[in-house]
């Protein structure tokens, strides 16, 4: 079965979609805004998403001000969304030819939705902690946003299609420095 499942894993991020793969643009940049308590940052990644429109998949990381890690990360994405199947996250470095992403499959973490309406569907990590694997290991997601290059999200629409979305790290990384 896990065998089975890496295997499809692999497949299913083989045909990933860049949130950013022309180095000419502006690259991504999260917007900080002051909270009651801290900090919340903010970033839309737009995609082609299940009709061929643009859409958006919108990070948020909420920070307590002076906490070393935030209160929680979410993760919003316009539905239709298969929610029994929930949504996959991973990380990535570049390739040795950095033509492609390489995805670390022993860091896959399958995350469910909280909530789901006709509008979005939101996955939370609270503290930036999730459980992880067959065994439901505890997973530092906060410290892989730190460590790797690329946060990778592969999400199903109900008529079985899937979409996966990377979004490069390094903005979040230097801006998280900057916090209080």
């Amino acid at each position: 079965m896990k065998i089975g499942f890496s295997i499809l894993f692999t497949l299913l991020f083989a045909k990933v979609c860049f949130a950013q793969t022309d180095t000419t643009t502006k690259p991504l940049v999260w917007d900080i805004q002051p909270s009651f308590n801290g900090t919340i940052m903010y970033l839309d990644v737009p995609y082609i998403g299940h009709a061929d429109t643009i859409e958006y998949l919108t990070l948020n990381v909420s920070k307590n001000t002076g906490a070393s890690r935030p209160a929680f990360i979410s993760v919003m994405m316009q539905s239709p969304i298969d929610q029994q199947k929930g949504m996959f996250l991973t990380y990535s470095k570049p390739a040795a030819n950095a033509t492609h992403l390489e995805p670390q499959q022993e860091l896959t973490t399958k995350m469910e939705f909280q909530d789901c309406n006709s509008d979005f569907c939101t996955v939370r990590i609270i503290d930036g902690f999730a459980k992880r694997g067959e065994k439901k290991q505890t997973a530092d997601i906060f410290s892989e946003f730190l460590k790797y290059d690329y946060v990778m999200f592969l999400f199903f629409f109900p008529d079985g299609s899937h979409k996966s979305v990377a979004v490069p790290l390094k903005s979040f990384q230097q801006q998280w420095k900057t916090l209080k």
